[in-house]
Order: structure tokens, then C-alpha cells, then sequence
């Protein structure tokens, strides 16, 4: 991504799991992931959970030339659904981790400077600033 002075730049990626958060017997009470409640429906009631990643570099440029970036990396994932077993049947309880790495680095012009790195879910993800003056100054200002 190329962004500006000041201007945040987001990469994010979204995927949504569909389980078994409750089941349901007509006129009875429902057991669910999170209780139980009353339900007019037999079977079972799905949720959507929604796990993500999103990465946030914010440039700050100093008159010295040198850029300061803030980095902020939030990861939700799901871990595991664990089959939770009751009298009315299976329900799923999801099992969710949160990381969130926030850092600032000093970043000079022409030379990329690795500001961290994330493994999710056993993939790579590694994040590395570059600043190029001339890609966003006029001509006099190279």
C-alpha cells in the first residue's frame, strides 16, 4: 500500500464460521453456547462468528526527512469449535484468541526497514516500510 504523511493505510481480511450455537425442542427451553432461553422452533440455531485481520501503518514525516510509522496489528481467530454435549443434542462453543501488536518505527528514505512480522493460522505475514520522497514530492520539493 502507499499512503501519505499522516494517512493511515489498512489491509484487513475477514472470514466468517458458521456453527451450532444452540438447539431447540418446540415449546421448550433451548440450550445454547452462552445459556438457554425459550424457542418455538425445533433444531438447531447457527452463529456466524466473524474472525479477522487487520494492519494499520500510519507515516508521520519529520523535516529531517526521516518518517516515523505506527503499526498496529489486530488478530481474532478461531481456535476451535468444541462439541459441548447436552440433553437436547450438540452445540458448539467457539474458542477465540485476540493478539493486538501496536509499535513505531523510524523509517529513512530508501532504505526498507522490517517493522515486525505475524504468523497466523501458519501463514507469514511480514510488514516492511519503505519511504520514496520522489514518488510524493514535486519537483522542487525532491
Amino acid at each position: 500500500m502507499v499512503v501519505g504523511n499522516g494517512q493511515p493505510g489498512v489491509v484487513q481480511r475477514e472470514v466468517e464460521t458458521t456453527f451450532v450455537s444452540g438447539i431447540c425442542r418446540k415449546d421448550a427451553t433451548a440450550v445454547t453456547y452462552v445459556g438457554s432461553d425459550s424457542c418455538s422452533q425445533d433444531g438447531p440455531r447457527h452463529g456466524i462468528l466473524t474472525t479477522s485481520l487487520f494492519i494499520t501503518a500510519t507515516p508521520t514525516a519529520q523535516p529531517d526527512g526521516t518518517v516515523f510509522v505506527k503499526l498496529r496489528i489486530s488478530k481474532t481467530h478461531l481456535d476451535a469449535l468444541v462439541d459441548a454435549k447436552s440433553p437436547l443434542g450438540t452445540v458448539q462453543l467457539p474458542v477465540v484468541t485476540e493478539s493486538i501488536l501496536t509499535t513505531e518505527t523510524m523509517v529513512r528514505p530508501g532504505e526498507p526497514t522490517p517493522i515486525g512480522a505475524l504468523e497466523p493460522s501458519g501463514e507469514h505475514w511480514e510488514v516492511t516500510a519503505s519511504v520514496s520522497p520522489e514518488v510524493h514530492a514535486g519537483a522542487s520539493e525532491q
